[in-house]
């Protein structure tokens, strides 16, 4: 089995992803969620920098999101600085910075210079445990009162075991698969979307494995595998359908124009015609467009 490195990370990659709308208008960020934009520069002094999540929010902004499990630091700070710096030379757009913590921001830093006029302050995302346990209350009400659910609560459904601290991470994973498990969704992607990103940090919350296991049958994980496959299957269908028939077009022509240089190498080498005779078939080829 593939082991996670780093379990936030490919939530917050995935949530952005398949649920970027959402996830940016759950965050309030500023702008619309656009298109995605590159996550990976090489700086002048060959360092490979690889962000979280890139997306324009209009033409000549992005929204660069990075998600910190650990105060945020000058050498971190300083990778994002250089990130936003090649964004700003070489895509001629700026950088809005907003990096979604499970620390405090108060013991992060605050701003880092871009040029000697342009400074960096990251927009920190921080929900306190007291904010993450409210916010789940208010959702087990809901589910509890047989209330529909809006998408920015089902949203939240998925996003708080990414955001829990680590003392309380454990207690709301285990709450969130209770209440999917209670919850009739209407929309079964956003209910898979979310129940993948819960099944990520189950390996992380979790440490018991018998747990792990119950909590993955709780939510049905086997059968939500299943259906996110077929999901991705029916969605990329058309574009494959598509990639095909080009392909296959393109063996049609090679394999014409092959036919036709086989033709052109035997008028060359046919020693029954003289000169001039190939050179005036070869040209009425060139002007018929054959070749």
């Amino acid at each position: 089995m593939y082991e996670i490195r780093n379990h936030m990370d490919l939530c917050m990659k995935y949530a952005f992803l398949n649920l970027g709308k959402y996830v940016h208008d759950f965050f309030e960020l500023p702008g619309n969620y656009n298109y995605n934009a590159g996550t990976e520069v090489i700086t002048c002094e060959k360092r490979n920098l690889r962000m979280d999540v890139a997306y324009f929010s209009n033409e000549h902004l992005i929204n660069n999101i990075e998600n910190q499990s650990t105060p945020v630091d000058f050498e971190k700070l300083n990778v994002i600085a250089e990130y936003a710096k090649f964004i700003l030379i070489y895509n001629n757009a700026l950088v809005n910075t907003i990096v979604i913590t499970k620390v405090d921001p108060k013991y992060c830093l605050k701003e880092i210079n871009l040029t000697k006029s342009l400074i960096l302050r990251p927009y920190y995302i921080y929900l306190s445990p007291e904010e993450i346990l409210k916010l789940l209350n208010m959702i087990k009400d809901k589910i509890d009162n047989n209330k529909k659910l809006t998408y920015r609560d089902a949203i939240a459904l998925a996003l708080i075991p990414i955001l829990a601290q680590d003392h309380i991470a454990e207690k709301v994973t285990e709450e969130v698969c209770h209440l999917i498990e209670k919850y009739q969704f209407h929309d079964n992607k956003l209910r898979s979307d979310i129940c993948f990103l819960i099944d990520i940090m189950i390996d992380r919350n979790i440490r018991d494995e018998n747990k792990q296991k119950e909590l993955r049958e709780e939510i049905k994980m086997d059968e939500t595998r299943t259906i996110i496959r077929k999901l991705v299957e029916e969605e990329n269908k058309d574009v494959l359908e598509e990639k095909d028939r080009i392909i296959e077009e393109k063996d049609k022509k090679l394999e014409e124009n092959e036919k036709k240089l086989e033709d052109i190498r035997n008028i060359i080498n046919n020693e029954n015609i003289d000169e001039k005779s190939k050179l005036s078939v070869l040209s009425a080829l060139i002007i018929s467009g054959i070749i």
